[in-house]
């Protein structure tokens, strides 16, 4: 169904997307005084239903299945857990490597930091472009 301007007040169901990137971000019934247009960003065309991962663009004409948009974020979150587990590794091998530096380390901080080290090049080794499907390293004591 396409918009058609009226001389009469109406409500309908509109399909709002993102004015940058097309993407679908919601619906809603919206007023529509008599003699004027939709809204900027969107649609009164129903988007179609798209499968897990996978995401809905409006193109200017019609709605466009993007799976390579799921996959994207799917990636990106992956990177940014990835760097986020990396910092917190380097802020914990710090001291204790400190500690091995200094001739003042006890077994017992020489064994975490060799596992938190361990850790930390299993964590550089993981493949984010699998996301989601990663086997993320367990966290060392």
């Amino acid at each position: 169904m396409t918009f058609i301007m009226l001389d009469v007040s109406q409500v309908l169901m509109v399909y709002h997307f993102m004015p940058d990137t097309g993407e679908f971000i919601g619906r809603n019934n919206i007023f529509i005084p008599a003699n004027t247009g939709l809204p900027a960003y969107c649609t009164t065309i129903k988007p179609p239903t798209v499968p897990d991962g996978s995401n809905v663009m409006w193109n200017g004409w019609a709605w466009v299945v993007d799976i390579q948009v799921g996959m994207n974020k799917e990636f990106e979150n992956a990177i940014f857990e990835r760097n986020e587990l990396l910092s917190e590794a380097s802020i914990i091998l710090a001291p204790l490597q400190d500690a091995v530096d200094l001739n003042i380390a006890t077994e017992e901080e020489i064994a975490r930091l060799n596992a938190w080290k361990k850790y930390r090049v299993l964590l550089n080794r993981i493949d984010t472009s699998t996301a989601p499907n990663i086997s993320w390293p367990e966290k060392p004591y």
